[in-house]
């Protein structure tokens, strides 16, 4: 990714990547020698000029991530989209142009991005469910509770062991106990190891 104070402008491969590189990264002199040349490497900056203004000089951007993504994207734009269009923008369907539309039976929508495609198949596969969430058994109606829960044609019984005893113990008195600071800084330690998180 290349940026500047006001823009962004994202490559997919490592042929983008060069000619963005040497169409927006100014290039430094290297040697008085060769005064009037110019070197093969651009010239770094931290993105300020010298009066510790934001700089209009464009910068490169390495995001660890986009090595992931870069296959997905370039499959994506090998089958004509752009990456303008992978995300949904405000008022949208005022101001581009449709990329496609979404048929089903009778029913048409247009499609302004990718974005906005799932969000719509998301809700078309929702129609006619109503999604409800309980903290507690309890909170459920009967007919609910018989049918999620309590049915013997339809429940799954698992056995719950505890293993470590003492160790169940400290952790439940460290989450669930009166006192905060240990329950913090035990959020703390481990916030970063957290695989599965269940709000």
């Amino acid at each position: 990714m290349f940026v500047n104070a006001a823009q962004k402008k994202w490559a997919f491969s490592e042929e983008d990547s060069d000619n963005l590189r040497s169409d927006l990264l100014p290039r430094k002199k290297t040697t008085p020698e060769e005064e009037g040349t110019e070197s093969e490497t651009p010239s770094e900056s931290n993105g300020q000029s010298d009066n510790g203004m934001v700089s209009e000089q464009w910068q490169e951007i390495e995001i660890p991530e986009t090595k992931d993504l870069m296959p997905r994207f370039q499959a994506l734009t090998s089958w004509g989209f752009k990456l303008q269009q992978f995300r949904s923008k405000p008022y949208e369907h005022l101001e581009e142009t449709p990329i496609g539309a979404y048929v089903k039976g009778a029913e048409e929508r247009s499609i302004y991005s990718l974005e906005g495609l799932i969000e719509h198949i998301k809700e078309v596969s929702q129609k006619g469910f109503t999604i409800q969430r309980f903290k507690g058994l309890g909170e459920m109606n009967a007919d609910q509770l018989w049918e999620t829960t309590m049915d013997p044609e339809s429940r799954v019984l698992l056995q719950v062991r505890i293993e470590d005893e003492a160790a169940t113990e400290m952790i439940f008195s460290t989450l669930m106990g009166d006192q905060v600071e240990p329950r913090r800084e035990f959020i703390q330690e481990h916030a970063m190891n957290v695989r599965v998180l269940d709000i």
